[in-house]
């Protein structure tokens, strides 16, 4: 028997869900309605920083979505957070979700880097998509955007206190 959702969207929902995690499993996403040019250009100067799919949410239509505007449409953005949004893309259909504002600043390019590091402890929303829809967990509060810039070095370790 069909859920209500399946009924609704038939089978687009899941062809469209299978087609944007098989395609974007362990990458970022960069959700945004307009980034200023520096902040791109400094994005795009780091190591990496080009590897992030950035989305401008503006754009997206209502007919014919490719699969990362199907999921951003139908899971990310009616939670309306704070744009623009850091997706990090895991197993088993997560998305973890954590904002990229800092009171009413912007945070810099450098720090999705600290961002990415503490994301297994620290995000705002953790979205499992399910063939009926999804299940959403809250993290840190969506004011809690500090970043513990001593807290991590490279290979993992600690830095002592």
């Amino acid at each position: 028997m069909l859920s209500w959702w399946q009924r609704l969207t038939g089978n687009k929902a899941a062809e469209q869900t299978e087609a944007f995690f098989s395609r974007f499993t362990g990458r970022t996403l960069i959700l945004h309605a307009g980034l200023p040019a520096w902040w791109t250009g400094e994005l795009t100067a780091l190591a990496g920083g080009g590897a992030h799919l950035r989305l401008d949410v503006r754009q997206i239509g209502h007919t014919r979505l490719t699969p990362v505007e199907w999921i951003a449409s139908r899971h990310i953005l009616p939670h309306n957070l704070p744009l623009p949004l850091l997706v990090r893309v895991e197993q088993q259909q997560v998305l973890r979700i954590r904002h990229l504002q800092s009171g009413s600043n912007l945070l810099h390019p450098s720090d999705l880097w600290w961002i990415l590091q503490e994301f297994d402890q620290r995000w705002h929303f953790r979205i499992q998509v399910m063939p009926d829809g999804h299940q959403v967990d809250a993290g840190i509060a969506l004011h809690d955007n500090g970043l513990d810039y001593t807290g991590i070095l490279a290979d993992g370790e600690r830095v002592p206190d």
